[in-house]
C-alpha cells in the first residue's frame, strides 16, 4: 500500500467499523442469521436511525415457527471506561422477581394468551436456568441506578521512582444513555414492524428479543452500600433492566452489557435460549390443548378466532346480517359435549341449526381452532344482562 492507503487504514482503523465488523462476523462464525445497519425509525423523534447489527435463529417446531432475535448496538470506546453504578435491589414480596416483560411477539392466540399471564415471565426464567441457562437467566447481583462514562486524564506510569495511578475525569452518561435508548427504541419498531409484515402470516410465529450493548473497551461495577465507598471491579458482562417512557407509557427490557472479550460466549449462550424457546413455545401450546375446553380463560382466548371466521358463514345460511366483533358468541361445555351459545336472533339460530352446510363449516372451524371432534351444540345464549 502506498502513503494515502496506509494511511487511510490507519484512519480507519480508529473508527468503530472494524469493532462492528468483528461483531458481525464472530455472529456469523457461529450460526446466527446476520443484518448489519439495521434501519428503523424512532418512535419519538420519527427519525430514522441505524442499528448495528440483528442476529437471529429461526426454528420450526411441530406447533409454532421460533424466532430468536438479538439487537446489537457497537460501541467503540477506548480509553473511556464505562461504570454501571449499582445498588442493593428494593425489597421484594414472595411474588416479585426482577425481570421485565419478556420481549415476546406471536400473531398466535395460543402463544399470546400463555405469555400474557403474570406468571408466565418468573415460570420462562426459572425454566431456563433449569436447562443449563442459569448465567443468562439469573438475576443481576444489584440493580443498576446509573450510567457513567469517564475519559483518561492520566495513565499510571513512573514518576521519581514511583508509581503515578491513573486518574479520569468524569464525561457523563451520554454516549451509554444513547446506546441504551437505541436498543430500546429499535425494539419498539422491530415488534411492530414485524407485527405489520407477519400479523396476518398463515404460519404461527413466536418472536423473542434479546438487547445487547456490546463495549469495545472497559467496563466496571460500582456497587454502592450504605455509608461505605463504592466497591468498583471490573467485569465483562453485566445485565441492565432499563426503564423508560416511550409513547407516553412505560417501558422496560433486559439489556445485556457485554464486552468484546466475553462476546462469543454471550453468543453461544443465546443459541441455548433459541433451543429453549423452541421447545418451551411448542410444550407451552400442547399444554394450553390438553385443558382448553375446560378452563374458561383458555376456551374465551380463542373466541374471537372462531367469530371471525364463523361470520361470513352466519350471514349466508342464517339469511341475517354480518356480526361484527366476537361478543355475539360464546363457546361452553354441553350434556352432549360442546355448546357454541349466539347472542343472535332465533330464526336465524335455527336456520344455521338446519343448515347441513353450515353445521359442517362449524365442525371443521372448531377442531381447527379447539382441536376438538365431538358433538357441538347450537344453542340461544340466555345469560345476557337483560
Amino acid at each position: 500500500m502506498d502513503e494515502v492507503e496506509l494511511a487511510l487504514s490507519h484512519a480507519l482503523n480508529q473508527t468503530g467499523f472494524p469493532f462492528e465488523h468483528f461483531a458481525f462476523t464472530t455472529a456469523q462464525a457461529q450460526g446466527w442469521n446476520t443484518r448489519s445497519n439495521r434501519l428503523y425509525i424512532d418512535p419519538e423523534e420519527e427519525k430514522t436511525r441505524e442499528m448495528d447489527l440483528l442476529c437471529y435463529r429461526y426454528s420450526k417446531g411441530s406447533e409454532v415457527v421460533t424466532v430468536t432475535a438479538v439487537l446489537i448496538s457497537c460501541k467503540a470506546r477506548t480509553g473511556k471506561p464505562w461504570v454501571l453504578l449499582t445498588r442493593p435491589w428494593p425489597g421484594r414480596n414472595s411474588n416479585w422477581y426482577p425481570y421485565p416483560p419478556v420481549a415476546v411477539w406471536s400473531n398466535y392466540d395460543v402463544v399470546r394468551h400463555e405469555v400474557e399471564k403474570p406468571a408466565w415471565g418468573l415460570e420462562y426464567f426459572t425454566l431456563a436456568d433449569a436447562t443449563g441457562l442459569k448465567n443468562w437467566a439469573s438475576d443481576s447481583p444489584q440493580e443498576v441506578f446509573a450510567l457513567h462514562e469517564f475519559d483518561t486524564v492520566q495513565k499510571g506510569g513512573e514518576r521519581d521512582k514511583g508509581v503515578m495511578p491513573p486518574r479520569f475525569r468524569a464525561n457523563g452518561d451520554s454516549s451509554m444513555y444513547e446506546g441504551a435508548m437505541s436498543l430500546l427504541k429499535a425494539l419498539v419498531y422491530e415488534t411492530q414492524s414485524v407485527q405489520q409484515r407477519k400479523g396476518s402470516s398463515a404460519e404461527r410465529l413466536v418472536y423473542q428479543f434479546n438487547l445487547v450493548q456490546l463495549l469495545d473497551g472497559d467496563l466496571y461495577e460500582a456497587a454502592f452500600k450504605a455509608d461505605t465507598p463504592p466497591l468498583v471491579r471490573k467485569v465483562e458482562r453485566y445485565r441492565h433492566f432499563a426503564r423508560t417512557m416511550l409513547g407516553g407509557k412505560d417501558f422496560s427490557a433486559r439489556i445485556e452489557f457485554c464486552t468484546r472479550p466475553a462476546f462469543a460466549q454471550l453468543l453461544q449462550e443465546l443459541g441455548g435460549v433459541h433451543d429453549f424457546n423452541r421447545v418451551h413455545f411448542d410444550a407451552k401450546v400442547r399444554t394450553f390443548f390438553e385443558t382448553v375446553l375446560s378452563t374458561p380463560d383458555r376456551r374465551d382466548a380463542l373466541v374471537p378466532e372462531l367469530a371471525r371466521r364463523l361470520a361470513l358463514y352466519v350471514s349466508v345460511w342464517g339469511s341475517s346480517e354480518r356480526p361484527e366483533g366476537s361478543d355475539w358468541l360464546r363457546v361452553a361445555h354441553s350434556p352432549a359435549g360442546v355448546a357454541i351459545l349466539l347472542t343472535l336472533d332465533e330464526p336465524v339460530i335455527q336456520r344455521l341449526r338446519e343448515s347441513t352446510h353450515f353445521m359442517e363449516h362449524l365442525r371443521r372451524i372448531v377442531r381447527d381452532i379447539y382441536r376438538y371432534s365431538g358433538p357441538i351444540e347450537l344453542l340461544p345464549d340466555d345469560d345476557i344482562p337483560f
